[in-house]
């Protein structure tokens, strides 16, 4: 009888999520950036009143960086924004 690697099978879900590609879903930067401009905020602005470089805002509003959730927690307070993190079940487990 085979036996199931733990590991790859979490090592293949996660490339199967970070794969998908929905383009309904905005990303964390896509909507830093909307409501920053929405706000009429400069990225200079926002990066000063949350205490990181302008650089960082940069990179977050490309998705090219991963802010730590206390990072993103000074920057969505100062947007007036609050986060909410849900964890659920995937659709194949039982």
């Amino acid at each position: 009888m085979p036996t199931l690697s733990l590991t790859g099978t979490l090592r293949e879900r996660k490339n199967k999520i970070l794969n998908k590609k929905d383009s309904s879903v905005m990303s964390f930067g896509n909507i830093i950036e909307e409501r920053r401009k929405y706000l009429q905020i400069r990225q200079e602005d926002l990066a000063e009143l949350c205490n990181v470089s302008t650089k960082s805002i940069q990179k977050i509003e490309n998705d090219k960086a991963n802010p730590t959730l206390k990072t993103l927690q000074k920057i969505l307070d100062v947007l007036g924004m609050e986060m909410i993190i849900g964890i659920k079940k995937l659709n194949n487990e039982s």
